[in-house]
């Protein structure tokens, strides 16, 4: 059984820029990062999907738990902001804006992550962008794909691969970019956790 997924302690600014300087980038070489990360480390695990019958295990993401979405260590830009509803606190996205997630540890068996989101105005959705340290995509955030909303109503989104490294097996500093897509249209983002594939 595996017993460790992240943590949510920042990375040290000079770790990250002697990372980006020594690690090679994914197009020409096998990840590595010899960084620190002594900041990674297991953390409390939960099944709140076991109503949509997936049974996996999850870690909340940082900022996110069952009181709602508090913005801690997470960087809000172009609108990004937290808002009241009637399910607690969320982050609110209009078109255009994006909310990056402090640095996190994932390991190439953590692959996923899903998340619950409205679309406030219909339409549109969520993109989903990923960075990791030593990588060009820590100052490129790469795609993972997007989270569609369904008119007002809370949807809860399927698994999104993340975008580890596979064949590494030590941790991964990274960190998520949410951004709000289309044009003149808003969304809630309620949850989001990582699914660790961790069973019984």
């Amino acid at each position: 059984m595996k017993h460790c997924l992240f943590s949510f302690r920042a990375l040290g600014l000079a770790a990250m820029l002697g990372a980006l300087l020594v690690a090679p980038s994914a197009a020409s070489a096998a990840y590595s990062y010899s960084g620190d990360t002594s900041f990674c480390a297991a953390g409390q695990f939960s099944q709140p999907f076991l109503s949509l019958k997936d049974t996996n295990w999850y870690e909340s993401a940082p900022g996110f738990d069952q009181g709602g979405f508090s913005a801690q260590g997470w960087t809000l830009e172009g609108g990004a902001h937290v808002v009241t509803t009637e399910g607690g606190q969320v982050l609110d996205l209009p078109s255009g804006a994006r909310a990056t997630s402090p640095t996190l540890c994932v390991q190439s068996n953590y692959p996923t992550a899903r998340g619950v989101m409205r679309s406030v105005t219909g339409g549109g959705g969520v993109g989903i962008f990923v960075g990791y340290v030593g990588q060009a995509s820590w100052l490129k955030p790469q795609s993972a794909g997007a989270y569609k909303g369904n008119a007002a109503l809370w949807t809860t989104a399927p698994a999104m691969n993340i975008k580890p490294y596979g064949g590494y097996e030590g941790w991964q500093p990274m960190h998520i970019v949410l951004e709000g897509q289309g044009k003149g249209l808003d969304y809630n983002v309620s949850q989001l956790w990582i699914d660790p594939r961790y069973g019984h």
